[in-house]
């Protein structure tokens, strides 16, 4: 019995959904924590008068992880927005091809009779929309790894916190957010649902595609 090519993919969308979360979701253990004070800091100086001079060091280091960290959220968003208005344009294109009907007069696009008469162009339709899959797939993977990124840069940031006089960021996260569970999981959850689309509009072309192969 031969399995529909649509359910194929979607068990593919799942695992790698279920590996990226198995593999991106973790949490320091206090050893882990202990190690990376362990290589971050040096010992400070016993002297009192260089003991300014090594704040103000550990104050100029933690400005520029922040700095990393503010450009590393601003990649992220650029990246979100080029995948997501790329995904919105092929959409958009796969749904005008399938919604016109090319038997009417003035109008044209991927139907019945059309793939009858050029069955190539169903097949590159379908391969088309499994490489808009394989886009959400990458795109998925890049929204992990900057996550993972912000993940490490926080990580040292709220380490240097606990030498400077204010710990901003690590009461930020005690602030409480309600039911807002934040900006990744909707991330996350975008290019499932461009994902989901291709799939729907590939087993429509399927669809047409067997019915032009019954009118042959």
């Amino acid at each position: 019995m031969t399995i529909p090519l649509h359910k194929v993919l979607w068990s593919r969308l799942l695992a790698f959904r279920e590996l990226l979360s198995r593999r991106n979701h973790h949490k320091l253990t206090d050893d882990q924590l202990q190690a990376i004070r362990d290589i971050l800091f040096n010992p400070s100086p016993n002297n009192q008068e260089s003991l300014p001079e090594w704040r103000s060091t550990l104050f100029e280091q933690y400005k520029l992880f922040v700095e990393m960290a503010d450009k590393i959220s601003e990649r992220r968003h650029n990246t979100n927005s080029f995948f997501l208005t790329g995904n919105t344009l092929f959409i958009t294109i796969f749904g005008a091809l399938i919604a016109f009907d090319n038997s009417s007069p003035g109008r044209s696009g991927i139907s019945v009779t059309q793939l009858r008469e050029n069955p190539a162009l169903g097949i590159i339709a379908i391969s088309v929309a499994i490489a808009g899959i394989m886009l959400c797939a990458i795109w998925w993977s890049l929204i992990m790894r900057y996550r993972n990124l912000n993940h490490q840069k926080f990580t040292i940031i709220h380490q240097l916190e606990n030498h400077l006089p204010t710990k901003p960021y690590m009461a930020e996260e005690t602030v409480p957010t309600g039911n807002f569970k934040g900006l990744t999981k909707a991330e996350q959850f975008t290019p499932l649902v461009f994902a989901i689309l291709y799939m729907v509009i590939i087993g429509v072309l399927i669809h047409i595609y067997q019915q032009s192969l019954l009118l042959r």
